[in-house]
């Protein structure tokens, strides 16, 4: 485990603090924007794109699923849309590690699990749909692209732990 020195942590508050007032990425508060922070610097990510990569949704620290798919792709994943549409979407995911597994989000599953009725479902149905299906087939293909994070559209009703500490993907050099 690599340890930040006060200096550098002296730098990730000023960077949470400005973050925080100027509300990217959902961070309201520095406290929230620093979790971001600390994150992304345990995984060796650049702290200035912890506002592209991560989210606060509910108060909880989420991946946007198109980082989902981008590190599942730079990890050896393949991801195949074989359906794509407001009321069905279906890929297949495949990594070396991990095999290969289709997954089906349907409308009338989005339904059923209570989902529907944010307004963000009701006015983008195949892109939430898309959010569902990669994120449930990388995490059950390739679960190290997630870091023990969630996706967005699991974080507006999720009751699962925020996240973890540990590597994503591969180091960005």
């Amino acid at each position: 485990m690599e340890l930040i020195t006060n200096t550098e942590f002296d730098t990730l508050e000023r960077f949470a603090s400005m973050i925080a007032k100027s509300g990217m990425g959902g961070f309201k508060t520095p406290e929230q924007a620093m979790v971001g922070l600390m994150l992304a610097t345990a995984e060796g990510i650049p702290i200035g794109r912890v506002i592209h990569e991560y989210h606060i949704i509910n108060g909880k620290l989420a991946l946007k699923s198109e980082v989902i798919l981008a590190r599942f792709q730079r990890a050896g994943g393949i991801l195949r849309y074989v359906r794509n549409s407001e009321s069905i979407v279906e890929v297949v995911a495949s990594h070396p590690s991990g095999g290969e597994l289709s997954i089906q989000w349907t409308i009338e599953r989005a339904k059923k699990a209570g989902l529907t009725a944010n307004p963000t479902w009701q006015k983008h149905p195949a892109a939430m749909l898309r959010a569902r299906a990669v994120t449930e087939a990388v995490r059950a293909v390739y679960p190290a692209c997630l870091s023990g994070l969630i996706e967005e559209s699991e974080a507006i009703r999720s009751l699962r732990p925020v996240f973890r500490f540990g590597r994503c993907c591969p180091r960005r050099t």
